[in-house]
């Protein structure tokens, strides 16, 4: 799954892949790719502090779409 975002006067450009692949019978290994173009330069302790965000936004996202489709299909 790939989303690439618009550009703002913050950053020029922000894609991301998600990989999910599956390991075993109830389990998954999940790779986020994510790429940033800021628009100026950032000290590093911000880069930092936005990957943590951006990643638990990402895996947060991702459980939510994985559960509500999974809940979709116990009604089928």
């Amino acid at each position: 799954m790939c989303w690439d975002a618009d550009q703002t006067f913050q950053q020029h450009g922000q894609h991301i892949e998600t990989t999910v692949k599956p390991e075993g019978v109830d389990s998954s290994r999940v790779r986020f790719d994510i790429t940033v173009e800021p628009a100026g330069p950032i000290p590093g302790f911000i880069v930092k502090r936005a990957s943590e965000h951006v990643l638990d936004a990402a895996a947060k996202g991702l459980t939510e779409l994985i559960s509500s489709r999974s809940n979709r299909d116990d009604l089928t």
